[in-house]
């Protein structure tokens, strides 16, 4: 059963019991993807993907955001977009209709080197403001945009930063 976008979704300082962002603490790559699992069962608006496991084994996650009936529709969405990704498969009258039609696609990639957490922090801000808003300016984009959130590009990176980090933190 779909739920509402409506439905309460658990802010980011509540699941991580911190605000993203303190001086000297940092959420394990294992609690962000328990956020963006949590917040894909709390609304419609999102839509967890699996992307594929890593080296190390552990999971590499993305969050499909969009309004509630494109979530619904991404199969049809990701079909659309195969079609106009070859020009030569498409008659250009075909190619300009579907381009007309279809939903923007925005990746985004909140970091890739291993050291580069705040992206990753901060990719759970974003999806709590896009899964939760009712801004009007946002709910517009959300009609017209399907974004694709990557916490990390490489979760094992994370982890092993993240796991030093707490290790010596407060040491010499």
């Amino acid at each position: 059963t779909p739920i509402p976008a409506t439905s309460q979704v658990t802010t980011p300082v509540t699941h991580f019991g911190f605000p993203l962002g303190t001086d000297r603490r940092l959420a394990s790559a294992e609690a962000i993807e328990q956020y963006f699992t949590q917040v894909s069962t709390q609304t419609d608006r999102v839509k967890l993907l699996d992307l594929g496991p890593t080296t190390d084994g552990h999971r590499t996650i993305a969050a499909a955001i969009s309004a509630p009936e494109n979530i619904r529709n991404l199969d049809q969405i990701r079909a659309a977009n195969a079609r106009l990704a070859d020009p030569r498969s498409l008659p250009p009258d075909d190619a300009r209709r579907l381009a007309r039609t279809q939903k923007v696609i925005v990746a985004i990639g909140a970091s890739i080197h291993a050291t580069e957490v705040g992206g990753t922090q901060a990719a759970a801000e974003l999806l709590y403001e896009l899964a939760s808003s009712t801004d009007p300016n946002t709910l517009a984009v959300l009609q017209n945009v399907v974004i694709v959130l990557i916490p990390s590009m490489n979760p094992d990176g994370q982890r092993l930063v993240t796991d030093w980090y707490e290790k010596y933190k407060g040491t010499a």
